[in-house]
């Protein structure tokens, strides 16, 4: 009924003599629709196969103002179907569908991101490229899942980094390694490993960051590494040994079948080393090959 009412009024509107009645009409809805329990009762409606139809009309008679209220009830109720539908009707409105997230703020925008992310719209690799160069660590984390579709100058990508939490750095490191590799995130792990931040990163990030660097850039990276590895103090002893410990303990832990025979033959090499703490001489030792 409320379907047949609002199109009966979309077709007479033109009629000049019904033109000023059904403006009145309309803004009537509108200003119905500025309550809150009538709000709530539309995302109800929103999230039922009955209500749909007529809740999706009645949404766009909200005034453009009114829509940081309506994602506020949608972000508390954590309806992400209800969301996505919003947003997705937000984008046919909106010239400038971007621009408009931005303008929510950044808690709402972490918020909206994981619904965002579904729609398929144009300038979506842009909208997550700004996201992670954004100052706002909650809406990094949530953009660090769409790296795949983040394409950003090497530049750009390692300020955000280094301007990271250890947090998000980890998440950033896992979402390179946890899938296959990004081609077009080589050129970043290149300016990564030669920055060498890993050798001052807290333990489990450097650890990450190696084997991001054994993904990408595969067994030539061992070769650059090896002096950290290799050079001894007095003949006897490790000369880097926080570098050495970091390195060995993720090449024993990496997946990458691309470092053989280098990984292998470091290995062996270094378990014969006296001077070395006696758990990562095992563990060395122990080592099975690739």
């Amino acid at each position: 009924l409320i379907l047949y009412f609002l199109k009966r009024l979309s077709s007479v509107k033109s009629r000049a003599h019904l033109t000023q009645t059904v403006q009145e009409i309309l803004d009537r809805i509108r200003k119905a629709l500025e309550n809150p329990d009538n709000q709530v009762l539309l995302l109800d409606a929103l999230s039922s196969p009955e209500g749909k139809a007529s809740a999706i009309q009645l949404l766009k008679l909200i005034s453009a103002d009114r829509w940081k209220v309506i994602m506020d009830l949608i972000i508390v109720r954590r309806n992400e179907k209800v969301m996505i539908d919003v947003l997705d009707l937000i984008r046919e409105r909106e010239a400038n569908f971007a621009d408009f997230l931005w303008d929510l703020g950044f808690e709402r925008l972490a918020a909206l991101i994981p619904s965002v992310a579904v729609l398929n719209w144009e300038g979506r690799g842009a909208f997550f490229s700004r996201c992670l160069l954004s100052r706002s660590p909650n809406v990094i984390q949530q953009s660090l899942p769409f790296l795949s579709i983040i394409q950003l100058p090497v530049d750009a990508a390692l300020l955000a980094f280094q301007r990271s939490n250890h947090s998000n750095q980890r998440l950033w490191l896992e979402k390179l390694i946890a899938d296959v590799a990004f081609p077009h995130w080589r050129d970043f792990v290149r300016a990564l490993f030669a920055k060498q931040l890993w050798r001052n990163a807290p333990e489990d990030v450097a650890i990450l960051m190696l084997k991001v660097f054994y993904r990408y850039l595969q067994a030539p990276c061992i070769k650059e590494l090896r002096p950290f590895v290799e050079t001894r103090r007095l003949i006897f002893w490790p000369a880097f040994p926080h570098e050495r410990d970091l390195i060995l303990s993720s090449l024993l832990t990496s997946r990458d079948r691309g470092l053989e025979p280098s990984r292998t033959e470091l290995i062996q090499q270094e378990s014969r080393l006296v001077f070395q703490s006696s758990s990562l001489r095992d563990r060395l030792r122990s080592f099975n090959g690739g």
